[in-house]
């Protein structure tokens, strides 16, 4: 593993991320008490799947085809996508997938029985568990490169009014959601998590141009989204809806957040980055199996009389165990991905 071709503060931030869902999957609401506090924890870790969104951002939009080269390079970028990520996903939702129908499946079974329960899986049902990250990724994936060119041609100035635009009309679609009424305007190209994907560009060409003081008013606003969001929370708990990842105040704090992470992790030493670096390089692979590992054997297993220290068990166990069993699966990933590399000429 080439350490220094990587940047060990998204390496960071991809574990923290990791560490995050782990803790909105083990349940931390049990442990806590106190509102403000408790309101306060559940915006900084829901910043989980922002920053995954942000981060796959930042690297997949940085495609900028060369004139004459597009159908080339946009080739290439699809069949990385295919190896690196599709090939992963569906192998390891196939591999669950057995697990969980001896769970849930009350029934022999069989090649056909398997197969039937399997593509539902994949076609639907993960999108309702902790997999349906992958779904708007994958869409966000396809429309990368043409995403990424007209990103590419947009001036400064356009890229702010199209976070701005973004922000604004997210906030604008949850509160009319949650009304009585009915809301006909949404869905459009700044709708959802689109725009945590746009922002990662939008984050990476900031800090290339060095603008600081940008960067500083990032900052600044995501400590009063914080404020905002933790408020509402606690003061308006019926009628507040920004603890939806979707609303300016959210907003504004993930990518505030994300934004001083970026600028402030410090981390030397060659041993502290070979550690972090080892365990994000199996961050995907971590993401997609935690969620089975803790609900089916750890939630099981690791049980405490105080719920503090099983808090903590928990989180652990699943992060060492999600480590361990990904290890053994990229490795034999690896195995099928060399030869895959081969036939589709990307070696």
């Amino acid at each position: 593993m080439d350490i220094s071709k990587r940047n060990i503060n998204d390496d960071c931030i991809r574990l923290i991320a990791m560490i995050m869902v782990i803790i909105i999957h083990v349940n931390y609401e049990d442990v806590i008490t106190n509102p403000w506090l408790k309101a306060a924890i559940m915006t900084v870790v829901s910043c989980s799947n922002c920053f995954f969104f942000i981060l796959s951002g930042k690297y997949n939009l940085r495609i900028n085809p060369k004139p004459g080269e597009e159908i080339k390079e946009i080739t290439r970028f699809y069949k990385k996508k295919f190896i690196d990520i599709l090939f992963p996903f569906v192998t390891i939702s196939m591999l669950l997938s057995i697990w969980n129908y001896v769970i849930v499946v009350d029934a022999p079974m069989t090649f056909k029985s398997y197969m039937l329960f399997a593509m539902k899986e994949l076609f639907s049902e993960n999108a309702t568990k902790h997999m349906w990250f992958m779904y708007p990724l994958l869409g966000y994936i396809l429309s990368t490169p043409f995403l990424a060119r007209m990103l590419h041609s947009m001036r400064d100035g356009e890229l702010h009014i199209l976070m701005i635009v973004g922000l604004i009309w997210n906030t604008v679609t949850i509160i009319f959601q949650d009304t009585e009424h009915t809301f006909g305007y949404y869905g459009w190209l700044m709708s959802g998590w689109i725009v945590y994907y746009i922002a990662g560009y939008y984050l990476d060409r900031v800090m290339n141009n060095n603008n600081h003081h940008l960067l500083k008013a990032l900052m600044i606003c995501g400590s009063i989204g914080l404020a905002v969001n933790v408020c509402g929370m606690v003061l308006l708990p019926e009628n507040y809806y920004s603890y939806s990842e979707y609303t300016d105040p959210f907003l504004m704090f993930a990518i505030g957040l994300f934004v001083f992470l970026e600028q402030k992790i410090r981390i030397s030493g060659n041993v502290p980055v070979r550690i972090i670096s080892m365990v994000v390089k199996h961050s995907f692979t971590i993401y997609l199996v935690h969620y089975s590992l803790l609900n089916y054997l750890i939630v099981e297993y690791v049980c405490f009389d105080s719920v503090a220290l099983q808090f903590t068990m928990r989180v652990v166990v699943t992060l060492l165990l999600s480590f361990a069993v990904a290890c053994v699966i990229d490795y034999v990933l690896a195995l099928v991905k060399k030869p895959l590399r081969r036939v589709l000429h990307l070696t």
